[in-house]
């Protein structure tokens, strides 16, 4: 049913509903305690009704025993009965669904002397005295007094009360459907929860429509993006290819030039020259490497060669390629790999570009006569740690967080040699995050720096 949808969309359908939920709840539950609320209104009126009309039974059937003129006839029973059922014709009747009877017990039998309910007097026939739905009138006839919720004889569930009439030897109960207590509140319960759901959905048709533009507009930018990241792509493969193949002929004549494999170059000049062209046609090479590289990353396709890797010979070839640097700055570097670490599977390659980067980036910011270390052990986690640590003149936090974007160089007067393309650290937690790991820095500004490469345990070889 939701397939297609998106899952933005789909959390935004649930939260909808659950909304509507949650107002039709709160609206039903403020109904029902409304509800109880009437419900005991309508006991404690009952109550009282009842009892006015047993005063009022009570003070006709008085002239039973009193005269109204000397020589007038005596009130009889039956002309109680009579009197009080024509005047209870005459009030129509005492509202919805609320039913007054006269009752009296004959042996086994609870007789109705008068039945009057929405204007109508339909007295009953005659029911069990011991019937279980007929607890009100059995109290009435018994002389209790009092009000009840539960079944009548007629099988409908009421509130009532009840009252003897002691003169006459009956029982007056009087009694409300529960039914017509519920139903304004049930016709109330439902036009709000339907009022409700219906200002919700209205609110999620303009959000819906709302949120839709924007998601065209999000998409539009979206695909926007990608068109550039691949035009961006695009270039630089292309352009790779350009400089590459220029800068591999460069390198290869330079390096013929500086080993004076054609002949003696006979000037101290131009092997001073061919150096250089040597030099900065690597530095050009790699440079244009870390810039595919990175490209690669942003764009998820860097393939990864897998293999089981020695970490501690990726140390030492990252040491190797580093020393030139470390020498021209005085640094000494400091190996500390734990020999018992099994091999993990990754990118041999990629390991190596890593910590060269992170160990000529600590020698870039040490201090002449320093020492930058390079260890390696398990993690309590089970996880493979490497890390590389200067006494250098670390980076405060927003210098951190320059660091680590693209082509972010950290500038620092005491630093003279500023020489980088910012790609490093970037660079370096792309490619761990490729293998699945993580990069940690810590850093005081005048203590020193240091980054740690956790591998996940997965890789690592049993």
């Amino acid at each position: 049913m939701i397939q297609g949808l998106s899952s933005d969309r789909v959390r935004f359908l649930l939260l909808v509903a659950i909304t509507a939920t949650v107002a039709i709840a709160a609206t039903w539950i403020s109904m029902l305690f409304l509800y109880w609320t009437s419900f005991d209104e309508q006991r404690t009126w009952l109550v009282k009704l009842v009892q006015s009309q047993t005063w009022t039974f009570e003070a006709i059937a008085s002239l039973e025993t009193q005269s109204i003129l000397p020589g007038a006839n005596r009130v009889t029973r039956s002309d109680l009965i009579n009197y009080v059922r024509e005047t209870h014709l005459a009030s129509k009747h005492f509202g919805k669904g609320v039913e007054f009877v006269l009752v009296e017990r004959q042996d086994d039998k609870i007789v109705f002397l008068m039945s009057h309910r929405d204007g109508r007097h339909i007295a009953p026939p005659p029911i069990a005295y011991d019937r279980k739905d007929a607890e009100v009138e059995r109290r009435a006839v018994n002389g209790d007094m009092g009000s009840m919720v539960g079944m009548d004889f007629r099988g409908r569930r009421v509130v009532a009360a009840y009252e003897p009439i002691m003169s006459a030897g009956v029982g007056l109960v009087g009694k409300i459907d529960v039914a017509v207590i519920q139903e304004p509140f049930i016709r109330a319960g439902m036009v709000a929860g339907m009022s409700a759901v219906m200002l919700i959905l209205l609110g999620a048709f303009f959000f819906w429509n709302i949120n839709n533009e924007s998601a065209a507009e999000l998409q539009q930018t979206l695909l926007e993006r990608d068109a550039a990241n691949r035009s961006k792509s695009e270039f630089l493969t292309n352009m790779s290819h350009e400089l590459r193949s220029p800068l591999t002929a460069i390198i290869g004549y330079a390096e013929v030039m500086k080993n004076e494999m054609l002949g003696p170059l006979n000037s101290d000049k131009y092997r001073e020259y061919v150096d250089g062209i040597f030099v900065s046609g690597h530095h050009l090479h790699n440079l244009i490497n870390d810039i595919l590289d990175i490209s690669a990353i942003e764009a998820g396709r860097l393939n990864l060669n897998d293999d089981a890797v020695a970490i501690e010979d990726a140390a030492r070839e990252a040491i190797r390629l580093a020393a030139g640097w470390a020498e021209a700055a005085g640094i000494t570097l400091i190996s500390r790999i734990d020999p018992n670490i099994q091999p993990i599977i990754a990118d041999e390659r990629r390991v190596v570009q890593m910590l060269v980067n992170l160990l000529t980036n600590a020698i870039k910011f040490s201090e002449r006569g320093s020492e930058v270390c390079l260890a390696a052990r398990l993690g309590q986690d089970g996880k493979l740690t490497v890390s590389v640590e200067d006494s250098g003149i670390g980076m405060t936090s927003v210098q951190l967080e320059r660091a680590l974007m693209n082509f972010g160089q950290v500038a620092n007067v005491n630093v003279n040699d500023q020489e980088g393309t910012g790609l490093g650290l970037p660079l370096t937690k792309g490619l761990i995050e490729a293998h699945q790991g993580t990069m940690d820095i810590e850093s005081r500004y005048g203590e020193g720096t240091k980054v740690t490469l956790r591998f996940p345990k997965e890789r690592l070889v049993a």
